[in-house]
């Protein structure tokens, strides 16, 4: 039967997955930042379908509180 140091295989697990979580945390953009980031013509799409959206929502909110 093989002894498993389980003290030892839980800190280097939660070494492992608090590295993976900090990498996440300090790489991955905010939305603003992504958005600053794209280009005028990406940017102007992005603002149509955000509107477009905007008023889909509202429609469908309007349908419902009918």
């Amino acid at each position: 039967m093989v002894k498993i140091a389980w003290g030892r295989w839980a800190f280097w697990s939660s070494v492992i997955m608090g590295s993976g979580y900090g990498l996440m945390v300090g790489l991955t953009p905010s939305d603003e930042e992504l958005y600053n980031k794209l280009s005028p013509d990406l940017k102007r799409k992005v603002d149509h379908n955000r509107k477009e959206r905007e008023k889909m929502e509202a429609m469908s909110a309007k349908e419902r509180a009918v």
